[in-house]
């Protein structure tokens, strides 16, 4: 049964894009990047189509990839509405509220430490835990997307980024678009096959929404997270809120997840700015 005339949000990652492989993917002025968002906009577009055949009557895309102005808005598809850039409150998840059926993740990947293709858990990062557990950007941008009352109810990638968030987010429709072999290698699907995955998964995940409970995490919400560098640690201690917890280690907390994931974001931001690194 369709849901009609509801909203979707969907956030859009690049690793996980169909094809996807190398650094050279995914980063502007790299080898091949004007090629792969393309194929990036592709995912999107196949997303979208899937929803809006189930009944949606409105999307909203969040490009949320590096500089997140990688999707090509003269080939998304002319249902959706687009925010691209940098500098939002949200990042991953800017624009999400209330009013939202559901939420999907396309082209995401899985968390630092991990064999999936290009995997990290936000740039400059060897670490992350969320309530003492490891964690991936998808259970992050879950847990803000389920503060608002919004379910995730679809994710594509590689078989990694799709089976960890079903590990912790349960009922989810899947899109594996590749089969990462290493961190720069996968087996890959071919686009015409993959957009006919991502289209019936969306499909599926949008008119499961109505049945699919959003995902919470217990308060306090605690971040714990190891730079690559101490001097990364010791200027995001700077911050009154962070711990230290050891040369490259420290440690935020908050009662409500939206909140917990300022804290956290700001001094991972503040850390990074003392040495850059890529992934």
């Amino acid at each position: 049964m369709k849901t009609v005339g509801g909203k979707v949000y969907i956030s859009a990652d690049m690793e996980g894009v169909t094809g996807v492989v190398s650094i050279d993917d995914v980063l502007a002025g790299h080898l091949n990047y004007e090629r792969f968002r393309r194929l990036m906009t592709r995912d999107v577009n196949a997303a979208v189509e899937g929803v809006l055949e189930a009944g949606a009557s409105e999307v909203l895309v969040n490009d949320s990839h590096g500089g997140m102005t990688n999707i090509l808005l003269e080939e998304l598809h002319p249902s959706a509405t687009l925010i691209s850039g940098v500098n939002k409150p949200l990042y991953m998840m800017e624009g999400v509220d209330q009013s939202f059926d559901c939420a999907l993740f396309v082209g995401y990947h899985s968390m630092v430490g991990g064999r999936g293709v290009l995997s990290h858990t936000f740039s400059g990062a060897s670490r992350v835990l969320l309530n003492g557990r490891p964690t991936s950007e998808g259970e992050v941008n879950a847990m803000i997307a389920g503060s608002m009352g919004v379910p995730v109810t679809m994710a594509s990638g590689d078989q990694y980024a799709v089976s960890e968030l079903k590990e912790v987010l349960g009922e989810l429709e899947g899109a594996v678009v590749k089969y990462a072999i290493d961190r720069s290698s996968a087996r890959c699907l071919h686009p015409s096959i993959t957009r006919g995955l991502i289209r019936e998964a969306a499909r599926k995940g949008y008119m499961k929404a109505k049945n699919t409970k959003p995902y919470t995490v217990r308060s306090p919400v605690t971040f714990e997270f190891e730079f690559l560098q101490p001097s990364m640690a010791s200027r995001a201690a700077y911050l009154p809120f962070v711990e230290q917890l050891d040369s490259r280690t420290v440690r935020v907390s908050a009662q409500d997840p939206i909140e917990a994931w300022r804290l956290f974001w700001s001094a991972l931001l503040l850390g990074r700015s003392a040495e850059k690194e890529p992934y």
